[in-house]
């Protein structure tokens, strides 16, 4: 990894950062290797039909000298001890003279700039070779290099010249002997009956083949030039045209993430990834639109509804209460209300703890119709807590879509006398936590939830008495079973251990301290569900007002 990082420290910002300039790299580089793989391609061509040609051009000589030369004159050298003392040697020797000049002209037929003086440097030798008794050993009768005539030469070596006895050959490559690097071609030399007699050899000196490769390599380097150029060209075109609907798109997301949802991109007519994530993009950007107008009448909605939720806690003479809520989403099924209740027997006030099913919008709504429901008929019903549950279930059956239902807990606080009159419909237990003795007594019923079932006749209210320091929590399920990691909830105990841990504390701060210990138990913000909360405590000093 460290490598890695270091070669990356190694490219440019811009070619690192732009994704044009990544394709414009990557076309190039696949330009130039293209360009490269082609100049050694057309190099190696050039070479070969270069030498393809020589060798031709040679095989013809070599062929038409074994055809010309006096083959009885060279049957006198084969025969004498010293060939260079006769005069035949000089005759055949001026014949292989002509035909070295001859040779020459014809490799420099195209350019003519060799001249006479580099002759030698071109056609190093013309030779003839004649039989031994060792098939592997050829002895020189004629050869430019007269201190050499007669020399016995190691045929065995090239494979090409021992076959050349049966029929003309040449080299494909140059090779090198004590002579130098030459490129060889040979020609069996045949007398009257038809036999090989001796072999005539032409070498050409393999520096003027590396003259031609130097050629061939500078004409291919300036086709590797303008391929690299050509690679340029259509790297900037194409980097370019690629790009284009990418800066394009991106510059439009760039608006969106500033916040600018008109942004839009042209929609392409093609049918590949670009025409894609055009047709996408546009279609994301008007769900974003239409979510940020849905999350808008949410963020009134929550208004709406946090204002129908009391907005202090009641004065209550000797009791001291508190409510919260929380939501999970903006807008929820929750919900507590507090009803001042004027009868001929005094003011009494109401308490409800609500909780419709499922979360969201619908439930909101259901909570708000509820909420009226429950206010319109606290009034007449007074204390008869069940009367008022009876009343509120006819309501809601009517009302309630498939699969929702309410539940609620309702009392009736009567101060004067520290009773409340309480019943529940489906709601999670109230608990009222004994200051005296520390005992809790958990506030429940067997009815069912409120909207299910018409004509339900709800238990009678059940009543209880508060004495000084005792508190009564009523909340939803989203604090009794908000989970931890390890799946476990919180509980009613919990809830207890909070109140007996706070028994000093107004109840505004219990409110405060189970909704944060619930939190903390879950251990996120995210709620799983809407939590819910009234706190009623009657003041532990029976003079306190």
């Amino acid at each position: 990894m460290p490598k890695l990082e270091a070669i990356k420290g190694l490219i440019p910002g811009r070619i690192r950062h732009s994704f044009r300039a990544k394709i414009f790299v990557a076309f190039l580089i696949m330009g130039m290797l293209a360009s490269l793989d082609t100049m050694f391609y057309i190099g190696r061509l050039l070479y070969r039909v270069e030498l393809t040609e020589a060798r031709s051009l040679m095989l013809a000589t070599v062929v038409q000298m074994a055809e010309t030369v006096d083959t009885d004159a060279v049957s006198a050298l084969l025969a004498a001890d010293d060939p260079s003392s006769l005069k035949e040697f000089n005759q055949v020797r001026s014949q292989l003279m002509g035909m070295r000049h001859a040779i020459v002209r014809a490799l420099d037929a195209d350019d003519g700039d060799i001249e006479a003086s580099s002759v030698n440097e071109v056609v190093t030798d013309l030779y003839i070779l004649g039989k031994t008794e060792d098939p592997g050993v050829g002895r020189l009768i004629v050869t430019f290099h007269t201190e050499e005539t007669g020399r016995l030469y190691d045929m065995s070596r090239f494979p090409v010249m021992m076959d050349s006895w049966n029929h003309a050959q040449a080299e494909e490559e140059a090779s090198t002997d004590e002579y130098g690097t030459t490129l060889s071609a040979y020609a069996p030399i045949k007398n009257d009956q038809g036999e090989t007699i001796a072999i005539v050899g032409l070498d050409t000196a393999g520096v003027y083949y590396r003259n031609v490769l130097l050629m061939v390599a500078i004409i291919a380097f300036l086709m590797f030039l303008g391929g690299v150029l050509v690679s340029v060209l259509f790297a900037w075109v194409l980097s370019r045209a690629l790009s284009k609907p990418l800066r394009t798109l991106a510059g439009a997301i760039e608006q969106v993430a500033s916040g600018d949802l008109s942004a839009s991109v042209e929609e392409r007519s093609t049918s590949d990834e670009f025409g894609l994530l055009s047709v996408r993009f546009n279609e994301m950007v008007r769900g974003l639109r239409e979510r940020a107008l849905i999350k808008d009448d949410l963020g009134q909605a929550a208004a709406i509804q946090s204002g129908l939720l009391p907005s202090e806690a009641p004065a209550v003479e000797g009791f001291d209460i508190a409510g919260g809520i929380r939501y999970s989403q903006e807008t929820g099924g929750d919900y507590y209300d507090y009803i001042d209740i004027d009868s001929d027997r005094g003011n009494k006030l109401g308490i409800v703890v609500a909780d419709v099913t499922g979360h969201g919008i619908a439930s909101a709504l259901m909570m708000c119709s509820s909420r009226a429901i429950i206010r319109t008929t606290a009034r007449k019903a007074d204390e008869d807590v069940s009367l008022l549950m009876r009343t509120v279930n006819s309501s809601l059956v009517h009302e309630c879509q498939m699969g929702k239902f309410v539940t609620a807990f309702y009392g009736v606080l009567v101060p004067d006398e520290h009773r409340l009159e309480w019943a529940s419909a489906g709601h999670e237990h109230g608990l009222l936590i004994r200051a005296g003795s520390g005992e809790i007594e958990y506030l429940k019923s067997a009815d069912i939830p409120l909207g299910i079932v018409s004509d339900r006749e709800f238990v009678a209210g059940q009543s209880v008495i508060f004495e000084p320091g005792d508190t009564l929590i009523v909340g939803t399920d989203g604090i009794s079973q908000s989970r931890n990691s390890a799946d476990e909830f919180f509980g009613f105990d919990r809830v207890a251990d909070v109140v007996k841990g706070n028994s000093d504390a107004s109840a505004e701060e219990i409110r405060d301290a189970i909704l944060r210990a619930a939190q903390n138990h879950e251990g996120t913000d995210d709620l799983e569900d809407d939590a819910t909360l009234v706190v009623v405590r009657r003041h532990p000093n029976a003079s306190q007002p």
